[in-house]
Formats: structure tokens, sequence, C-alpha cells
């Protein structure tokens, strides 16, 4: 089977015809996601704070004219009136302020690892910017062809899988990643890329003979530090040096993509750390799996000093694990 899509003809390897993608198109978080009760919870508040002051308002006044009323008069008939008008507003203003107590816990203001400059992640981000991606997972991409497996599902929640690119891609070398389904955190994913600028293409492709939902992102150079030959063939000591020199330039890249981007890695683990090793020193490290949870909007005043060093001092040489450094041999 072959197909023209990307502006050239390529054979996709397929004998069979694929089971047809369902029709299904990205769609918005359901009520249940914490990102659209955070939204409805500054609603309720903005609008139920000043109700709950006019309740008390309220009750402060109909005491003053209940207790005027009832000293001028003596009335019994004043006296059941001023209960049952006490009742039903002190009634109302406990349901209130539950429901402003209720509605502002999830819209309290976090302060990420104590940095007030970390924003809202890219999962709270998509309902707000739901138009940018609403249609991201809507078309069949044909006329790419993939490369080796190159990366397992335990490297990205969200990640069936990381495949190479046979060829280039808009001129740039690329990657494919499979997506597990298209939700909130996949559509998160594409805004982010998209902000980065790593983004070419989603939508579905044929892997196995049936369409997968795939984001298609441009290649990052470089290996995981631990399944390169020099980390491999170092000692202890060795390897203790590597992955400071790693960490260094892993953070110096955090801060200039927080920087350019307005938007923060923030698990630039080991495994999302790509590095170049030359001579037996580290001379590149880049970031790459931008997981929609894990990757913020950060503030415009936010400088790369900042940056680096909550990076610098949130990862050491003995936090920055290798999985198989604890595996016996």
């Amino acid at each position: 089977m072959t197909g023209q899509v990307l502006g050239m003809w390529v054979n996709t390897g397929m004998r069979d015809e694929p089971t047809q993608p369902e029709n299904q198109v990205a769609i918005p978080p359901t009520v249940g996601e914490h990102t659209v009760f955070k939204d409805a919870n500054c609603s309720l508040f903005l609008y139920l704070t000043p109700l709950c002051l006019l309740f008390l308002l309220a009750r402060h006044i109909l005491i003053l004219q209940n207790r005027s009323n009832i000293a001028s008069r003596r009335d019994a008939s004043y006296i059941m009136i001023f209960f049952k008008t006490q009742t039903i507003v002190i009634v109302a203003q406990v349901v209130g302020f539950l429901l402003v107590s209720t509605s502002a816990l999830p819209h309290v203001a976090r302060a990420i690892d104590g940095q007030d400059w970390i924003l809202e992640s890219y999962t709270e981000l998509v309902p707000s910017r739901h138009n940018e991606v609403q249609d991201a997972f809507k078309n069949k991409l044909e006329g790419i062809r993939l490369g080796s497996f190159i990366a397992a599902s335990e490297r990205g929640l969200n990640s069936e899988g990381v495949y190479d690119v046979r060829g280039k891609i808009a001129g740039k070398d690329a990657v494919v990643q499979v997506m597990k389904n298209t939700g909130t955190e996949a559509l998160g994913e594409v805004l982010a890329l998209k902000d980065r600028g790593e983004l070419l293409y989603s939508g579905y492709i044929v892997i196995s003979g049936r369409y997968e939902p795939v984001i298609v992102m441009v290649k990052v150079p470089g290996k995981v530090l631990s399944d390169t030959r020099e980390y491999q063939r170092a000692s202890d000591e060795g390897r203790e040096k590597l992955k400071k020199q790693a960490i260094k330039l892993m953070c110096k890249a955090v801060a200039d993509i927080a920087v350019q981007s307005h938007l923060l890695h923030y698990e630039n683990n080991i495994d999302n750390t790509l590095v170049t090793v030359s001579h037996g020193k580290v001379i590149s490290a880049k970031v790459c799996d931008y997981g929609a949870s894990v990757t913020f909007k950060v503030s415009g005043s936010v400088t790369r000093k900042e940056v680096y060093d909550w990076c610098k001092a949130r990862w050491t040489p003995d936090t920055w694990i290798v999985v198989s450094d604890e595996m016996p041999f």
C-alpha cells in the first residue's frame, strides 16, 4: 500500500488494509478532571464571596430591625418572625461559606518547589487553549516510515513508546511517539511541543496493521547517559563525574528553554536527558519528553539564573539515578 503525504511517495510496507480509526476527535476534559473544576472553582469563588458578604450584611440589618420591633412592641409575632428570619439567614450563610471554602481549595495559589515563577501545567492549559488542539488527532498521516523502536513505554506515562523515523520530515530528523490515548495529557503535550517549536505533526499512522494516535516531533540528538559506552565502562568515581557534567549542561538547557519559550521542563531526570560524550567528557545535554502534567508555563520575568539555580539544587549525582546503577549483575 502506498500513499502520498508530506509531499512524497513512500512504501508503508503494509500488505493488508489497516483498521480504520474511529472518528475520534480530541475532546476537552470531562467533568471529574481537575482542570475543569479549577476554572469552575475560580468562578464560584468570585461570585459566592460577595454573596456571602451580602448575607452577613442582611443578617445584621435584620437583627437590628427585629430587636427594635421587639423592644418597642413586645409582640410575640415579631419574636417568631425574628427567629424564623434568623434561622433562614444563618442557614444560607453557612451554606454559602461551605461552597466558597470547597471551591477555593483547589484554587489556592501554589508554589511548586517554593518557586512562585512556576505557573500552571500544560494539562491545566488545555481548556483555555482547546481551540488550538481540538483537531490535533483528527487526520491520518501516511508516508511516515517508522524505523527502530528506541524508547520503551516505561519512559512515558502517556506513551506506548517512541520510534525513530527513516528519512527526514519537513527537512528535519524526527521521532514518532505513540500515545495511549488522545485525552488531556496528549493534547497538553502537543501544546508544549508547539510552544517549544518541536512539533511537526500529530494524528494517526498505521502501526502493526491498525491506526494509532501519534505525535511526530523533532528528534533530540544524543543518548541517555547510562546508555553511553563511556558511562558503562567508567568507575564509580568516573560515573559521578560524568553525572555532574551532564547535570550542569542539562540545567543550563532547562534555563534556556524557560527564558526562550516560557515553559519549564520539570521532569528533567536522567532518562529525559540526552547527552553527547566526547573524549570522556559530556559536551552536550538536551532534554526531551514534554509530558503535559510535568511541563509548566513560567513567569515572563524569570531569569536564567533563577531556573539554573533551582535545577542545580534539585539534582545531584545521588538523586539523578540510573536504574542500572541499582541492579546487581
